[in-house]
């Protein structure tokens, strides 16, 4: 079994700077495999919810790793 692992994409908006938005989440011992954000032909999809799902627990995962 893997260790939980999260994917970030790199973006800049326009008048931002650099953000790292997480787009996937993975947890075998949960048997959990999650996309947020994902491109269905010509449309980029996003899944609302569950991407503030995974912004919060990047944010709990970047402060523990600290620690």
């Amino acid at each position: 079994m893997r260790d939980p692992e999260m994917c970030f994409e790199l973006s800049k908006l326009p008048l931002c700077g650099l953000m790292l938005p997480p787009w996937y989440y993975r947890n075998d011992y949960l048997g959990i495999e999650l996309y947020s954000r994902y491109r269905n032909a010509e449309n980029y999809v996003v899944i609302t919810a569950l991407y503030v799902q995974h912004e919060d627990f990047a944010r709990q995962w970047g402060q523990t790793a600290g620690t």
